[in-house]
């Protein structure tokens, strides 16, 4: 008979032979220089969100290597055009740029790098990692961007600007850019970085941050960046390569969702023949109007520029008999835009790079433009600055592509320029000055907002020309000296006769939500088991709100998560957020209840049939009643005992009664969570008092609006109000405040889109995706938060709540 083996003797010799491994690692590391970080460490690695939660652009996220003590940034983007500008500050960043070890950057966007001298001027000096050719555009960004500083800053930040060529670490700058490859973090031990292409743009890359080393527990954080749509570079026939896919051990992605509510777009406009003859077809309309036709292409000056102009260059060529333009005539391209021209000469140069084996590091082999050309005519095609005006005779027609601002003034006349946004910029100048020019079109071949220039035509050119006579005018704001005041260039809607088209779809440099699945579903999980848990940023909230709907029911996907810049720290390797305890919650209602027969029930019968609503919806044993000077209590919990509800019935006076709940919410991780641990009043109301009103108001009309804002700054006003926006046809955020925390101590109101206008003209800051907490106290600092996650403004709430609770209290017991 074999004998048992004695478990605690085991155990201490395992703990015995534990100890002495750790001492000879520690004896080992010390031989090797590295010093062991002695606190006990529960997590290697933690996140912070901040900047694009709920925009598109104003990306910024903070990292924690907690072995090495090091706080990391991933991009510092800026806010643009969207959002609370307050927010681009220092002073509002969670970690402090002289406290930041590194910088990586995921691409030479605006919207991703167009902090950087703000955070150098701040004190930043640590490394930034990026790829080579990001390294290199981002200096174009950032010079351009002092052309548009105070001139007393010039000084300071042209300091900054010689500084940042100094700071970059650009790994393909010696390693042929194998990507994928894990490279170290300099100064922070154990913490290794890989850079993964994602076809948005030429140096886009995702990136991973992995820790595995020097007793630190294995875990990884990807960071998405910008995804292109492009899976198959070859039947895109693009200059860019398809995107590619990182590795991933824990399942945490950072994932961009700009389009994320879209409709998915149609496979076919990723085909390069759809996307000419779709070119050809606009410009053939144009060309029938008249044979002086003016296209105006608003076009991101890094990156859409150089598509839009590789593709024009061959419709004009090898598909002019698709364009109704005749072969003899002269075909002018021209590109107005000094940005646009510095960074064709940066893509000129990594287009052509080669790494050793001879393979190119950003050129797509299979471009449509090399196949005719080959390598040598692209670099001359984009060498913008060396030869900004350029001819080209072509057997099947002639081409003229100048980098200034000349144009002919007869012909068809091509004019690209900047913002793609028309947000700004000499497209918006361009437009304005053909608004009522009938032979001109506007092509639009990206994102603009509902609240730019190019949102504006859109709106006017939608309705009936009968209903632009009531319309708002085009108008575009013109640049004024400093303290001038704003001027505004206008013209009357009903007098509009440009026209639009629209080839977004075809030039998007962002992957839909179906190609968002198709990334995720391709990460290299390891192992091939792990759950995703999937941070949604760089989105609208509806896009964001919509998006993690259809993503929750996605395979292989674990939890979606959708947070604000207020959020806490996301532990990596246990995949919570620090939230704090949020406390106890307390909180009241009134009811008139009646019996079958019209009669008021006693307090013993109301305290019954509130345990019998009770313990039937939330499937608990029933709870012991007890009985106070006061009235009736009891104390419920959940089956895990992670939260309560002390509960105590007064009896006011005859036929009302008070219910008090005191809620122990603890530590709540999602939405979904906070709102099942909050007293389930609208059952309690439902069950004794049908005429108990726990609705909201809508906001959607004009009279509606104001006397919303009339409300809000009444001096006498003596209670609470929260305004909350749609999203879409979504009305749930309003619902649980109106029914499970404001009750009818106060009012929630629903601001729909209509209302959303009509109160901004009001003066009232109502913003998509935003609720507002205005307290009893009129004049007050409201508190703002996400009406996807009321959770991450939960606990002010909360104070602001039970402050006012404790006031009807103590006036109920004065009574």
């Amino acid at each position: 008979m074999t004998n048992k083996p004695n478990t605690s003797t085991t155990m201490s010799h395992l703990k015995k032979l534990s100890d002495i491994l750790d001492k000879q690692s520690e004896i080992v590391d010390s031989a090797l220089g590295k010093t062991k970080n002695t606190k006990k460490i529960n997590s290697p690695l933690m996140y912070k969100p901040h900047g694009a939660c709920g925009t598109v652009t104003g990306s910024a996220h903070f990292v924690h290597h907690v072995y090495s003590d090091k706080y990391i940034a991933v991009d510092c983007g800026l806010l643009q055009g969207e959002g609370d500008m307050a927010s681009n500050a220092v002073s509002q960043l969670p970690i402090h740029p002289k406290k930041l070890h590194a910088i990586f950057l995921t691409h030479a966007h605006t919207d991703h790098v167009g902090n950087m001298l703000q955070w150098l001027r701040a004190g930043f000096r640590g490394k930034i990692y990026c790829t080579d050719i990001t390294a290199n555009l981002t200096l174009v960004s950032l010079t351009d961007s002092l052309r548009h500083q105070d001139r007393e800053e010039d000084d300071e930040l042209d300091k900054m600007l010689e500084l940042l060529p100094t700071l970059f670490e650009c790994p393909d700058r010696v390693s042929n850019a194998n990507y994928g490859r894990l490279y170290q973090v300099e100064g922070a031990p154990g913490l290794l970085y890989s850079f993964t292409p994602t076809s948005h743009l030429v140096g886009c890359v995702a990136l991973r941050l992995f820790t595995t080393k020097f007793g630190q527990k294995q875990c990884d954080i990807v960071f998405s960046g910008d995804i292109g749509p492009v899976i198959d570079a070859k039947t895109h026939g693009g200059l860019a390569p398809a995107r590619q896919y990182p590795n991933s051990v824990s399942g945490v992605v950072v994932l961009e969702s700009t389009y994320g509510d879209k409709a998915p777009r149609d496979p076919s406009t990723l085909l390069s023949k759809n996307r000419l003859s779709a070119l050809a077809k606009v410009i053939k309309d144009s060309v029938t109007k008249s044979p002086d036709a003016r296209l105006i292409i608003p076009a991101f000056s890094l990156g859409r520029t150089t598509d839009i102009l590789t593709d024009l260059f061959l419709v004009l060529t090898t598909k002019r008999n698709l364009t109704g333009l005749p072969k003899d005539e002269i075909a002018y391209i021209n590109i107005d835009s000094k940005l646009s021209k510095d960074y064709a000469e940066e893509l000129s140069k990594a287009y052509v790079a080669a790494k050793a084996s001879g393979e190119y590091s950003w050129l797509n082999p299979d471009s449509e433009l090399v196949k005719i050309g080959g390598v040598e005519f692209l670099e001359r095609f984009l060498s913008a600055k060396t030869e900004p005006y350029q001819e080209y005779p072509t057997p099947y027609g002639n081409v003229v592509i100048n980098w200034g601002a000349e144009r002919p003034e007869k012909g068809l006349n091509i004019y690209i320029a900047g913002s793609g946004t028309t947000l700004h910029g000499n497209v918006c100048r361009e437009i304005m000055e053909n608004a009522k020019n009938p032979n001109a079109t506007v092509v639009f071949c990206g994102y603009s907002s509902d609240k730019s220039l190019g949102g504006d035509l859109r709106r006017i050119l939608s309705a009936k020309p009968e209903d632009r006579y009531d319309m708002p005018p085009l108008s575009f704001k013109l640049s004024v000296k400093k303290n001038s005041s704003p001027k505004y260039w206008q013209e009357p809607a009903d007098a509009i006769k440009i026209n639009i088209a629209d080839l977004t779809q075809f030039y998007s440099g962002h992957a839909d939500s179906n190609s968002l699945k198709h990334y995720i579903s391709n990460i290299k999980k390891l192992p091939n088991s792990i759950p995703l848990h999937l941070i949604l940023v760089h989105g609208s909230n509806a896009a964001r709100f919509n998006f993690s709907n259809e993503l929750k029911t996605f395979e292989g996907v674990n939890e979606v998560h959708c947070p604000s810049s207020n959020y806490p720290w996301f532990d990596v390797y246990n995949k919570v957020w620090e939230f704090p305890d949020l406390g106890i919650f307390r909180s009241s209602m009134t009811v008139f209840p009646v019996d079958d027969k019209g009669k008021s029930p006693t307090l013993s019968q109301v305290t019954k049939a509130v345990v019998y609503t009770l313990v039937k919806k939330l499937g608990i044993p029933k709870p012991e009643i007890l009985s106070g000077e006061n009235g009736k209590s009891f104390l419920i919990t959940d089956s895990l005992n992670t939260f309560n509800h002390k509960v105590e019935i007064l009896e006011v006076k005859e036929g009302e009664f008070c219910i008090q709940a005191d809620t122990q919410l603890g530590t709540c991780q999602t939405n979904d969570e906070f709102k099942l641990r909050c007293f389930p009043w609208e059952t309690i109301s439902r069950s004794l008092d049908e005429t108990s009103d726990l609705g909201y108001h809508p906001v959607g009309k004009d009279k509606e609006a104001l006397a919303l804002k009339n409300l809000i700054y009444d001096n006498d006003r003596k209670f609470p109000i929260i305004t909350i926006t749609k999203l879409g046809t979504d009305n749930t955020c309003a619902k649980f405040l109106s029914k499970s925390l404001l009750l009818n101590n106060g009012q929630v109101f629903l601001v729909t889109m209509l209302g959303r206008n009509h109160s901004r003209d009001l003066g009232l800051d109502v913003r998509a995706g935003e609720g507002v907490f205005y307290d009893e106290t009129p004049g007050s600092k409201p508190v703002v938060f996400s009406i996807i996650n009321p959770l991450d403004s939960a606990h002010a709430l909360i104070k602001c709540l039970n402050r006012i609770e404790d006031t009807r209290r103590n006036t109920l017991n004065k009574k």
